[in-house]
């Protein structure tokens, strides 16, 4: 983080381009635009001040700001995500485009800056199956589990004011077997007689610091983290220790401090042994995960700070100690808060849904971009490219799909070797470290039956309610193994509202407690089962699976959904 930005949040002008009529008529060069948008949120959602349900592939944003700047001084403008395609002006000077919804892309946007400014944007998102879009719909309405889409502009976009050389980005690789960090830079327009400084600390004491020479773009310094100044002289991060290291990144030119950034790092170790998940040096620990969608009420995908806190807060109180983002890439910040809380998370690529070698190689492209900006969140155990063999739909005999689930797969591994990658959360794996299904059986009864054996499932035994655990040409080589989907209960109240869930819905809270309960049990009760993921965290749109309303109201008191993550059965009443 650098203190030195300004957010462009907020009433842009706004309008829908049915015609695409917009490039071709020069719209950034002056339009009288008739709505306005509050950004960043979609015009689908309430909060965006329109709230219009049906789609548009092409709309416009403009943005009129003051800026000044002092010599020297660079500005970046910087967009946190839109969808799907944008193209941006400045003062009606074409900056350039972004491809892929879910990252941020950056302009340098110094030498076209004025005094006051006219800020353009176009983004385009069709009904396209074969762009990255997970729980987007491309039909007209939802169905299923697929909902509004998200077009636009829907996460922030700020202005970040840099010196004339900066501090462009930095990561961290975790070197457990050092209790130490490997600290990653880039530095852009480097200049003879740099160095960089890294300093890591532990309430407010200086642990480890070293400075190298800037001879390129790009370096790195290795730390190690033990702090001397304690008894137990080494914290990893667990989410019941949620130890986090500061860390401050200073650039300097012939001894004077030109940049400095602040940032934060944690030890954590993520590996496996046989059947066993292993987090640091615990012997087997046991994840209790719920799946979250990321959506809010009024605003669809876009949540504010403050909402992104309260949900890990309340993931946290009920009992979890992990939380899987499913079919969305979200705000950094709700990472930030699993990192503060002690949350486990797993990061999901959103799907596409038809598989060709041009969509194969946009996701590539977009999924590189994923692992690049958040590989570095001490909180994020796995990496999930794919689930459920969507877009994918092949993988279980297709060669030239199984080449490229495995691909991917390598790619993660190479760009992120201190994590777990799961090669298509689900089903019909490839190479995994770990080995998932979901199973949205009714009662412990049947979790048991179905994997109390679990090398016969594992072999290519069939199970109800889910399908072959490998690929074709894959097989079990002792990989942990859990649920990672299961439960999804609903109420028979939502059902009357055209919402649903899985299996038979629930009378009441006792009902639907004891259900959860005795599901919950058959999988506690699986020797080789490392663990679960509950669907789902809240209700979203006509899924009414959720633990809480899409309000975040709790449908069953949260404590007593505690007590069944804890193992406390008979408690339940």
């Amino acid at each position: 983080m650098r203190g030195n930005y300004e957010l462009l949040d907020g009433e842009w002008d706004f309008a829908f381009d049915e015609e695409d009529a917009g490039e071709r008529e020069r719209w950034q060069r002056g339009h009288d635009y008739p709505l306005r948008i509050r950004v960043p949120y979609s015009y689908h959602t309430p909060k965006s001040g329109i709230g219009r349900e049906d789609a548009c592939a092409v709309v416009w944003y403009e943005r009129h700001f003051s800026c000044s700047r002092r010599a020297g001084e660079r500005v970046l403008l910087h967009f946190d995500g839109c969808d799907y395609t944008a193209k941006v002006w400045l003062n009606g000077m074409f900056l350039g485009m972004h491809e892929g919804a879910y990252t941020r892309f950056t302009f340098d946007i110094t030498a076209l800056l004025r005094r006051e400014n006219r800020l353009s944007v176009r983004c385009e998102d069709r009904a396209d199956p074969a762009q990255p879009r997970g729980k987007q719909r491309w039909t007209p309405r939802s169905i299923s589990c697929f909902y509004t889409e998200t077009t636009g502009i829907w996460k922030s976009v700020w202005l970040e004011r840099v010196p004339s050389s900066y501090i462009a980005r930095v990561s961290q690789e975790i070197e457990t077997e050092h209790d130490g960090i490997r600290y990653c830079y880039e530095i852009a327009h480097p200049q003879p007689g740099q160095q960089l400084r890294v300093e890591a600390s532990v309430e407010g004491r200086l642990v480890a610091a070293a400075t190298a020479d800037v001879t390129d773009r790009y370096g790195e310094i290795a730390l190690r983290l033990v702090n001397k100044n304690k008894i137990l002289p080494v914290k990893y991060w667990s989410p019941g220790a949620p130890n986090l290291i500061d860390v401050t990144y200073t650039l300097t030119e012939k001894g004077k401090v030109t940049d400095a950034v602040g940032s934060y790092s944690a030890l954590v170790r993520y590996d496996t042994a046989g059947r066993t998940l292993r987090l640091n040096f615990q012997t087997n620990f046991y994840l209790k995960m719920v799946l979250d969608q990321g959506y809010y009420a009024q605003g669809g995908l876009t949540g504010t700070a403050q909402e992104m806190e309260e949900d890990v807060r309340l993931i946290k109180a009920m009992g979890f100690n992990g939380v899987r983002m499913h079919e969305k890439i979200e705000d950094e910040r709700f990472a930030y808060y699993c990192d503060a809380y002690g949350l486990v998370l797993w990061c999901e690529m959103p799907s596409m849904y038809d598989y060709r070698r041009e969509s194969a190689a946009r996701f590539a492209v977009q999924w590189t971009d994923v692992l690049m900006q958040y590989r570095s969140f001490p909180c994020i155990m796995a990496f999930v490219p794919f689930n459920e063999s969507w877009g994918i739909a092949h993988v279980s005999f297709s060669e030239a799909e199984q080449r490229f689930v495995h691909g991917v797969y390598e790619l993660t591994k190479a760009l992120c070797p201190d994590r777990l990658v799961i090669s298509n959360d689900g089903w019909e794996h490839t190479e995994s470290d770990l080995l998932t299904t979901h199973n949205y059986c009714a009662s412990g009864r049947e979790i048991r039956e179905s994997y109390a054996d679990l090398a016969a499932f594992l072999s290519g035994g069939r199970v109800r309610n889910t399908r072959i655990p490998f690929a074709k040409g894959y097989a079990d080589c002792g990989r942990p193994f859990m649920i990672s989907e299961c439960v999804g209960i609903c109420f028979a109240r939502d059902v009357s509202d055209g919402g649903w869930g899985y299996g038979k819905s629930a009378e009441d809270e006792e009902t639907f407690l004891a259900r959860m309960g005795d599901i919950l049990q058959g999988i506690r009760s699986l020797e080789d089962c490392c663990g679960y993921c509950v669907t789902q965290f809240c209700d979203v749109m006509q899924e009414k699976n959720g633990l809480l309303t899409q309000e975040r109201v709790p449908k069953a008191a949260i404590e007593r959904i505690a007590a069944l993550n804890d193992g406390q059965w008979e408690k339940r009443s």
